[in-house]
């Protein structure tokens, strides 16, 4: 027996709704109903299932949004489109908190019904619960949840069971308690690192590798220098001073001759700087800022690995 999709149409303007009901009746696979009365529209809503609601925003009483929100209270997954002349940003904002599923934005089309009514009920179709049931073995979940896991698989929804045991039966009861114990500590060191916010560990990942590079810097010129006074000074006119002016923290890199901006790549400061903006104007992580977090490491390698070498011969 074929399923004809039922349509709840609700539009107080008869030439719009007389569209409406002249577009979908031309489709066998619809079984639509039309009112222009909300509240009319409330009861059926409540006295039937419906596989989509047709609404207008604006109509005495009971307005779409009102009307989406009791439908969405009866069935969560029901699609709502929402028909409009004016879709403002505050119309927008507010069909979002209604769950509302698209617009109908008038005029209306011919075209535009059919596909907007033909996606709402293609997203009705793919809307199915997922169920995780969690037990330490397999029968802990067929005595404790089975006869619930078996409603949901009669109807269709995604049925997914872990258990601590792969999937061995039976057991002694204080291992089952162990083994639990062990998933929920694995559980809580993932979640702990999941949580770490990708913006954070990119910015503490530069920081860390950028100290390395600017104390790699110092050792290198406190190799060479002869006394504390020429090291400070080595190192103001060497490292800080062209690190800060070629860092990008000044003026942008791309207003300085060629020359310069090349130059910049031989400062740990310049790929700092870009790790700094990205983070916080972008909210980048290290999947994006990689290329730079990987030069600072370079960086810091090779500097330490070169004081290593200088401070080694002086001592000798």
């Amino acid at each position: 027996m074929t399923h004809h999709a039922r349509i709840l149409v609700v539009e107080d303007d008869p030439c719009a709704l007389l569209l409406i009901s002249h577009i979908l009746r031309q489709l066998p696979e619809y079984a639509c109903t039309f009112t222009r009365s909300s509240e009319e529209a409330a009861d059926l809503l409540a006295t039937a299932p419906w596989d989509l609601l047709i609404t207008d925003l604006q109509m005495p009483g009971r307005d779409g949004l009102a009307l989406a929100a009791l439908a969405r209270d009866k069935d969560p997954q029901l699609p709502v489109l929402l028909v409009t002349a004016h879709p403002t940003i505050d119309v927008a904002v507010q069909a979002v908190r209604s769950a509302v599923t698209d617009f109908l934005v008038k005029p209306l089309g011919d075209q535009q019904v059919r596909a907007a009514v033909a996606t709402a009920l293609a997203t009705r179709r793919r809307r199915v619960s997922r169920v995780l049931a969690i037990g330490a073995h397999p029968d802990d979940v067929e005595i404790g949840a089975g006869a619930t896991l078996a409603q949901h698989a009669a109807r269709g929804d995604e049925v997914t069971i872990l258990t601590a045991s792969r999937g061995n039966v039976g057991g002694d009861a204080d291992r089952r308690a162990q083994e639990i114990e062990t998933l929920d500590a694995f559980d809580a060191a993932w979640a702990a690192l999941e949580s770490v916010d990708k913006r954070l560990l990119a910015l503490a990942v530069a920081s860390f590798l950028f100290v390395l590079c600017c104390l790699s810097l110092g050792l290198i010129i406190s190799s060479r220098a002869p006394s504390l006074e020429t090291a400070n000074f080595l190192g103001l006119m060497v490292a800080f001073l062209p690190g800060f002016m070629l860092s990008g923290f000044a003026f942008p890199l791309n207003s300085i001759p060629v020359v310069l901006q090349w130059m910049s790549y031989l400062f740990p400061a310049r790929y700092m700087t870009v790790v700094a903006r990205a983070v916080f104007l972008k909210g980048a992580g290290l999947d994006v800022l990689w290329p730079e977090v990987t030069a600072l490491g370079a960086y810091a390698l090779i500097g330490l690995t070169l004081a290593s070498l200088l401070w080694s011969r002086r001592a000798d």
